[in-house]
C-alpha cells in the first residue's frame, strides 16, 4: 500500500474487459470472497481504479495484504 492506494499489475491485456476481469478475479482471490463481492465503481477504461469490496473490513484488507492498519 503507498499513500493509501494499492498497487496490482495484471497481466492480461485491456481488450475486451480482460485486465478488468483478471483484476476482479485476482483480488477476489487473495481477500476469500467471491467474484461477485468485487465491483468495480470507477476507472473502468482507466488504470486508476475504485473498487468496492463487499465482506471485507478495513482491517482485514491491511491484514490480507501483509500491511499493519494505522492505529491513528
Amino acid at each position: 500500500m503507498h499513500d493509501g492506494v494499492i498497487k496490482i499489475r495484471i497481466a492480461e491485456p485491456a481488450a475486451e474487459n480482460a485486465a478488468n476481469e483478471e483484476l476482479v478475479d485476482f483480488v477476489a482471490k487473495v481477500l476469500g470472497v467471491s467474484k461477485r463481492s468485487v465491483r468495480i465503481v470507477s476507472g473502468r477504461i482507466s488504470r486508476r481504479k475504485v473498487l468496492a469490496i463487499d465482506g471485507v473490513t478495513e482491517g482485514e484488507l491491511a491484514k490480507k495484504l501483509g500491511r499493519k492498519q494505522d492505529s491513528s
